[in-house]
This record gives structure tokens, sequence and C-alpha cells, in this order.
């Protein structure tokens, strides 16, 4: 087990306050009392002796207010700095721990660790650390609120190139279609056309849905749908959460998938463009024309399982590191557990794969059922998705 500076800080302050000021003051009391008995007893005839022991005592008066200055300067600094509310903690926090000191620490044993090993240690962390993000599920909501009210904005500004236009009517008439559209309720012959080829997509958006995306993103699966494909599958056009534009998204990352031919995806969207165009009649119609662009951000819920799978491999980097046999010191350990993690956090996902791959051949990551290896190749999938490109794995 190692700490982090924050740590060694309060260590040292705890160590201070409860060893060495009390041990100091300990020392300069038994001084001072040491030298008023030579002076009134020892040396009580001797007026030399009287003269050294009572300059001695003095300096032990002197020696006590020091020692007490420097134990109010000790406070003031960690009260100012903001660590006396850490003093009191028995926690110790691992570098790469996302929820220390939050209230919601991955360790939970005496020694920050979950006491278990063998081949059953993952799974029990595993679940140790799912029932601790369970609260999170109102978080995605407050995501979910929070995009739409973006896209409501966005639809906003992108309607606002319309009062270039003079003429009143015209205007009406463009905002209207554009209301439809967003609303599902679009119409016309080149609108229908977008409409026959997305009709033949649904089929192929439920199927990965319901069972190829599992095969990509594992565990995480379910909320990758929710959020990146949910609009293509639905069978009608009543779920106000989506528009057209987020089911052209949808279908170019099928097609990353492999699910569908990236020249499907690109009819599809160039269909949705033409009708754009058809009811868009001025000079600058690209600035209504909308953002096919598929990067999008992880959810905080996701991203908090990555974070998961990181801790579950630091566990498994401090276990074998730090078993008897390498006969490891605590600053080794650290640094091998840190080397490690920086090789599968850091580079092409390619990269990270083969820096995983080589912690199994090695023998240095042992969980015995791969849980840690089919979380990682899933999260690497699910990184690539969101970052728009083809998932590797």
């Amino acid at each position: 087990m190692y700490m982090g500076l924050e740590q060694y800080i309060i260590a040292f302050v705890d160590f201070t306050n409860t060893i060495v000021i009390p041990f100091l003051l300990g020392m300069a009391f038994l001084f001072l009392v040491i030298n008023v008995f030579r002076f009134f007893i020892i040396g009580g005839a001797n007026t030399d002796s009287q003269e050294k022991a009572r300059a001695l005592a003095l300096y032990g008066v002197g020696a006590f207010v020091l020692i007490i200055i420097f134990w109010g300067i000790i406070n003031i600094l960690t009260s100012s700095l903001g660590l006396a509310q850490y003093a009191t903690s028995n926690n110790t926090c691992f570098d790469y721990d996302p929820l220390c000191n939050s209230g919601v620490s991955l360790d939970t044993g005496p020694s920050g660790r979950g006491g278990l090993t063998g081949e059953g240690a993952a799974e029990a962390r595993l679940d140790r650390d799912m029932n601790a993000f369970a609260d999170l599920e109102s978080s995605a909501d407050e995501a979910r609120a929070e995009a739409e009210r973006e896209r409501a904005q966005a639809q906003l500004d992108q309607m606002s190139a319309l009062t270039a236009l003079e003429d009143e009517s015209e205007r009406a008439r463009i905002a209207a279609a554009l209301v439809a559209l967003e609303a599902g309720e679009a119409s016309g012959p080149t609108y229908e056309v977008f409409k026959v080829t997305e009709s033949t997509l649904r089929p192929v958006a439920a199927n990965f849905a319901e069972r190829d995306a599992e095969r990509l993103f594992g565990y995480l699966s379910d909320q990758v749908v929710a959020d990146l494909y949910a609009d293509l599958p639905f069978t009608t056009r009543d779920d106000i959460r989506f528009n057209d534009t987020d089911r052209v998204r949808a279908s170019k990352r099928l097609a990353l998938t492999g699910e569908i031919t990236n020249n499907t995806a690109l009819q599809y969207q160039g269909q949705l463009e033409s009708y754009y165009r058809e009811i868009i009649s001025f000079n600058d119609p690209e600035g209504i024309i909308p953002d096919f662009g598929i990067v999008a951000d992880i959810p905080q819920t996701i991203q908090t399982e990555i974070n998961v799978t990181t801790r579950l491999i630091e566990d498994e980097l401090i276990e074998y590191y730090g078993s008897t046999g390498l006969g490891l010191s605590q600053q080794q350990v650290a640094q091998n557990v840190q080397a490690d993690l920086r090789t599968v956090s850091t580079g092409t996902t390619q990269e990270r794969f083969n820096a995983l791959e080589n912690l199994y051949d090695q023998n240095i990551l042992r969980d015995a059922n791969n849980v840690i290896y089919d979380r990682f190749v899933e999260d690497l999938n699910v990184q690539n998705i969101y970052a728009g490109n083809n998932p590797d794995f």
C-alpha cells in the first residue's frame, strides 16, 4: 500500500501533534524541574552552582515557550490549508482511487484492500464497486435532461438564420417545415424517399441493439445503445427525444460496427440533406443543414464504470507486486504499479490492448475468469465509438 503527498502531510502533522510536541514539552519541563531542584537544594550553599542552575532553568523556560509557539504555528498552517479535517481520518488513499475522500471509497479493508485474494477476488470486488455506484441513476437522468435542453437551444440557434429572410410568409414556411422535421412529421417526395431508406435500417438497428451490441460493448451495451443507438430501432416516430439528425448519426455508427455499408449510411444522410435543401430556398442553405458529426462525450455513468476497471487493474497489480515472494519495498511496489497503469492508460487503443495482454502473458494480472480482461476490451470499444472511430476488438 502506498500513499499520496496529501496523506504524507497529514501523517506528518498527526505525528508532530501526538508524538513530537508532547515529547519535547515533557523534556523541557523535566529540564526545568531538574535545574530548579539544583538551584534550591543541591547548590543552595554555592553561589556559582546557583547561577548555573538559574541560567539553565531560564533556557528550559525559553525552550518551553518556543515549543508551544511552534505547535501553534503548525496548527494554524494545517487549519488554513484545510488539512485539519483529515487529521482524524484513518483512511489512506491510493493515488488512483477516483472516489477517495469522497465518502464512497473503493478500499474497504483495514489495509486499503477488500481482503480477498484468489480466483473469486475480482468478481467480489466488482460486486462491491457496482453497489457503490448504484445511486448514479438519478445523475444519468439529469444528464439526459441537460442534453435535451442543449438540443432545444441548438435548434433555436439554427432557426435564427431564418430572420435574414425578408419575406415573412417564406420565413414562416421554412420554420414550419423544420419544426415538422424535428417532430417526425415532415412530408414531401424527397422526404418519403428518406423514410423508405430508414425503414430498411430499422430492423438492422433493432437486431444490433438486441444482440450484436453486447458482443462489442459487453456490460456497457445497454447504456451505449440508450445513448447512441436508441433512436433508430423505434418502430414509431413518437419519441420526442430523437429527431432525424440523431437517426442519421446512428446509421453512421452502424456502419462503423459493420452492420451496414458506409454507402448506405451516406445515402441515408444525403436524402435528409436533399430534403433540407428542398424546403430551404434562400442564399445560404448550408447555414441550416445540421451537423452530422458522430463524436460524442462519454456520459459520466459510463466513465465511472471505466474508472472501476482501472481500479480493478490497480488492485491486481498491488496484489502481485506486494507479494512477499518478490520482496519489493513499498516504494518499488508503488513505482511498478504506476508504470504498468500508464502502459494500459496511454497511447492508441491497440497499444493499450497490447500492454494489457503483456501483463497477462507475464502472469502479473491473474484474474482466473478474465473479468478484468473482458471489461477492459469492452471499455476500449466504448471509447472508440464515442470518439467516432471503429471499435477495434
